[in-house]
């Protein structure tokens, strides 16, 4: 008689199932998160093994891959183990329909439609982390996961019957591929080196014999304006350090930024070059691989080569340390290279901004994942005593070389953020009762664009405050250079040391209608100091009145140091100064010490791309020419240099021939930054970690 039992409810099966389950649950998680890590794994040595030959990789090199196989380990062991929980439950809701290897399917199809997707949202949407690239990316996996797996099914069961076939093999060679992956790599890595700074190396000319030679000292003070110092005739006593130093060199009077925020600017500074050339606007916009900056010309030629900076911007992400062999500051993780470290960003955000939960394990991660690199150096918000110090251990142990790097005269670049909001001056420096502890910029200042855009004023005592406490900043950055100063003097080393001192750009204080930087071309962000000073190669007590740029210092730095512009560097667009000084002398020497004001003015250009809007610049001594766009409107502006420096009556608005005029002018700059721009291909992007991206926006730098 055949059994007709009535089958067991729903809920009888589902306990059969799960007590059967759990023998077994153990080895199924550690088979598929196993086998999940090796798959991915492989997958980020093949995106890291293309970004390292394309060069896409800022630094660390071929360390990229272990970090890339332990990212996308431990992604794919967690995708694994989420495939388990929906596997177990599907299961009970259809039975039948979960078939051996659908975990390998699953997993190749998440890959494969990750892969496509990516460069479809940067290449056509821009922004892969957009609102618009974020539900493209969604649609795409909801989409076409599930398809690709139900294509890839057949060959994964295939696959799967076989590996069990051998249980014994399924996890050591599932581990053993995680391991073999990191571990290949790693090892290469470290057979080829490689540090902080990209296209760093050892030696160079002159290695191992005695140089006599100068050392460099580059000191950058960020967002200082020149006007703000005593040498330039600030009534408050702000700068007796750097005045000092101006007494024992020579100072230039006019000199003038490329543009008014930190990353174009030091740039051109750095390469000699103008901004449109380079590219490095955009917010995640990295040095071209073909642009040689200072630090990798000196190299070449021999020196020992340093960077300690303060501003996240100025660091080896962006390609500033090429040719770096000693770097201090702020740095973003190699790894924030790899599509992967997106994901774990997002993860991260909605794990711990969202729902609120300890963000210790993402840290966890992060530092896992940054263990093939030699991070030892980055910190984030470093302040002038540390870095100050830092730059004195260098020059300590450069004096103390043995070996092939024995004799080598040092490059050193040192970057100090004192005066870069939020503003928070040493305590003793306050001796304007109304400075303050710490003051931010007002609310709003990074969205501002002159004309278009301007902040509403601020109360009388609150911007005297802000004043002050900018004051306060200023003679602790000035306290600091006189800190590094008498170190060299104490060690002997100042005599034979080239001193230049400047900053990368200005700070408004509502001289236009706005606060901080990055807004606008004005005179106030625009006009930095120069300070040189090299004893044994400059006269001292000298002041230059003729206009000049900081494009300028490269040249003049390679005619100083008697060093022919690298055959492999592409066209500077800077002057060397040292014939302004032998303008200078021979019109001393013949009694007329003007001669050199005007007619020796070099003509400074200047632009910015600025949250959607942009604006161009022209200075020629005598007319400042300023063509500004937000949107759909344009305002073209013209002052007298020479009547109205601080450029506070536009011409343009009042005069029909002085606008036709500035017009004309504005066409044919426009006309010259699209030829500079056509010039260069697509400037390299970097993608940024939280540590680093979050530094940027206290600074007021907002992010794509």
């Amino acid at each position: 008689m055949t059994d007709r039992r009535p089958a067991p409810p729903a809920a009888a099966r589902v306990q059969a199932f799960a007590g059967r389950s759990r023998q077994s649950l153990g080895r199924e998680l550690l088979r598929v998160a196993a086998a999940m890590a090796a798959v991915a794994a492989a997958f980020g040595l093949a995106e890291a093994a293309v970004r390292v030959v394309r060069d896409e990789v800022a630094i660390g090199g071929v360390r990229l891959l272990p970090a890339a196989a332990l990212l996308y380990g431990v992604l794919g062991a967690a995708t694994g183990v989420v495939l388990v929980a929906v596997r177990r439950v599907g299961a009970v809701r259809w039975p039948g329909v979960w078939r051996p290897g659908w975990h390998l399917a699953a997993g190749a199809a998440l890959a494969a439609v990750a892969a496509i997707a990516w460069p479809i949202n940067r290449g056509w949407l821009g922004d892969a982390l957009s609102p618009m690239g974020l539900a493209v990316n969604g649609a795409l996996l909801l989409i076409g996961v599930p398809v690709v797996a139900r294509g890839l099914l057949p060959w994964c069961e295939r696959l799967a019957g076989a590996a069990m076939a051998v249980p014994w093999l399924r996890v050591p060679v599932a581990v053993g591929a995680v391991v073999l992956g990191a571990a290949v790599p790693w090892i290469a890595a470290v057979v080829a080196g490689g540090g902080p700074g990209d296209g760093a190396r050892a030696g160079g000319a002159g290695a191992g014999v005695a140089d006599a030679r100068p050392n460099v000292l580059l000191i950058v003070l960020d967002t200082l304006r020149a006007d703000r110092l005593g040498c330039h005739g600030y009534g408050a006593a702000t700068s007796p350090q750097l005045d000092a130093l101006a007494a024992r060199g020579v100072r230039f009077a006019e000199c003038f930024a490329a543009a008014p925020y930190t990353k174009p600017s030091v740039a051109s500074l750095l390469t000699g070059r103008l901004p449109p050339r380079l590219g490095m606007e955009p917010f995640g916009a990295r040095l071209p691989a073909g642009e040689l900056p200072l630090a990798a010309v000196l190299q070449a030629a021999g020196y020992r080569t340093g960077l300690f900076s303060a501003n996240a911007f100025v660091a080896p992400t962006f390609g500033f340390g090429r040719g770096v062999e000693r770097y201090v500051g702020p740095q973003v993780s190699p790894a924030a290279a790899l599509i992967g470290f997106h994901v774990l960003a997002r993860l991260r955000d909605a794990w711990v901004e969202a729902a609120g939960l300890p963000e210790a394990p993402w840290r966890w991660y992060e530092a896992l994942v940054s263990l093939p690199f030699d991070l030892s150096g980055a910190r984030h918000d470093p302040r002038a005593p540390e870095l100050v110090a830092e730059l004195l251990r260098f020059v300590d142990a450069a004096g103390e070389g043995a070996g092939a790097g024995a004799g080598r005269p040092w490059f050193a670049h040192l970057q100090l953020m004192e005066t870069h909001a939020p503003y928070r001056p040493a305590p003793e420096q306050r001796i304007d009762g109304a400075a303050r502890a710490e003051m931010e910029l007002p609310e709003g200042a990074a969205h501002l664009f002159l004309p278009f855009r301007a902040a509403p004023p601020l109360p009388a005592a609150e911007l005297a405050a802000l004043n002050a406490t900018y004051d306060a900043c200023v003679r602790t950055a000035d306290a600091a250079v006189g800190e590094v100063i008498a170190a060299l003097e104490a060690r002997g080393l100042l005599e034979s040391t080239v001193v230049l001192v400047t900053s990368d750009h200005g700070e408004e204080f509502f001289d236009h209608g706005g606060f901080g930087h990055g807004h606008s071309l004005h005179r106030e962000l625009l006009h930095v100091p120069l300070i040189w000073c090299a004893p044994e190669r400059l006269p001292a007590g000298r002041v230059v009145a003729s206009q000049v740029r900081l494009i300028d210092v490269v040249p003049t730095l390679l005619e100083l140091l008697e060093l022919a512009v690298p055959p492999d560097a592409l066209v500077l667009d800077g002057e060397s100064l040292l014939p302004l000084l032998r303008r200078r002398q021979e019109a001393e020497d013949a009694g007329n010490g003007q001669a050199d004001v005007g007619a020796t003015d070099r003509v400074a250009l200047a632009t910015v791309e600025w949250g959607g809007s942009s604006a161009l610049a022209l200075r020629d001594g005598s007319r400042t020419v300023i063509v500004a766009r937000d949107g759909g409107a344009e305002r073209v502006q013209c002052f007298d240099a020479r009547a109205d420096p601080m450029e506070q009556r536009d011409l343009a608005a009042g005069d029909p021939r002085e606008a036709a005029a500035a017009a004309a002018i504005a066409i044919t700059l426009e006309t010259q930054v699209d030829q500079l721009a056509a010039e260069r291909g697509a400037a390299p992007s970097v993608n940024l970690d939280p540590a680093t991206k979050a530094l940027l926006e206290k600074l007021g730098y907002a992010g794509d």
